[in-house]
């Protein structure tokens, strides 16, 4: 990739997909799994380009785009990364634990039986709270969470 501008680059990239060996990595490092959308984002100036999965542009995202512009101290940068709901803003944590607080005669009999879980119920949950996770609203707070530089200054950082 020879390209000086970052917005015609971006044209050839997409970001990677999960998985893949893992033993291949030299120095591993864990990140959270981020919920939204992921992508790519091209920097050059003022406001910056977002494109998903499939190279298509984000439509709604203006502010995310002006902020990393604002941000930009380079000729030009292509960051991947997502653009997420889950991004804490006032560092107030989240709490991520149940509300279901077990009675004293539940907890006995838990620890004699066991739990029953209902899998499917679960696994139907998790789904919808990914879907949720990707549409974002008029008034919800959105961030892009930076996980990997890909393209600096005219130059692909990426490994050939």
């Amino acid at each position: 990739m020879t390209s000086s501008d970052p917005r015609t680059a971006l044209d050839t990239l997409r970001p990677q997909g999960f998985g893949g060996k893992a033993s291949r990595v030299r120095d591993p490092l864990v990140e959270p799994l981020w919920v939204g959308i992921r992508a790519l984002a091209a920097i050059d100036g003022p406001t910056a380009t977002l494109t998903d999965e499939r190279g298509e542009a984000i439509d709604g995202l203006e502010r995310i785009a002006i902020a990393l512009g604002a941000a930009n101290l380079t000729n030009g940068l292509i960051i991947d990364g997502f653009v997420t709901k889950q991004a804490i803003h006032d560092a107030g944590g989240i709490y991520a634990g149940t509300t279901d607080i077990p009675s004293v005669g539940r907890l006995i009999g838990q620890s004699m039986v066991g739990v029953r879980r209902n899998r499917a119920e679960e696994a139907a949950k998790a789904i919808e709270e990914a879907r949720a996770a990707k549409i974002f609203g008029p008034n919800d707070e959105v961030s892009f969470v930076a996980i990997d530089l890909l393209w600096l200054d005219g130059e692909s950082i990426l490994d050939a």
